[in-house]
């Protein structure tokens, strides 16, 4: 197998990528460790404004006592499913 090739999805080689800090979707590409990682310039800005005002508390209580953030939002309304279609 050609090292430049991508590892497919479940294999071995493929690196789980890091959970966004706010939502916690995965970030692809993402360097895992260290700083936090966002899916988007949306959730960084939640982020820093909900840190920034003194309310990390929330993603604490927010990951219960697992210590693990929420997965990503399940199915939503049908109505806002043309929102996830490139423009």
């Amino acid at each position: 197998m050609d090292a430049t090739r991508a590892a497919a999805p479940g294999s071995a080689r493929a690196a789980k990528a890091p959970p966004c800090a706010h939502c916690g979707l995965p970030v692809p590409g993402a360097p895992s460790g260290g700083e936090e990682v966002f899916c988007c310039s949306g959730c960084q800005a939640a982020f820093e404004a909900i840190t920034g005002c003194g309310l990390g508390a929330y993603y604490r209580l927010r990951a219960g006592e697992t210590g693990e953030g929420p997965g990503p939002v399940g199915d939503v309304h049908p109505l806002y499913g043309a929102l996830d279609e490139p423009a």
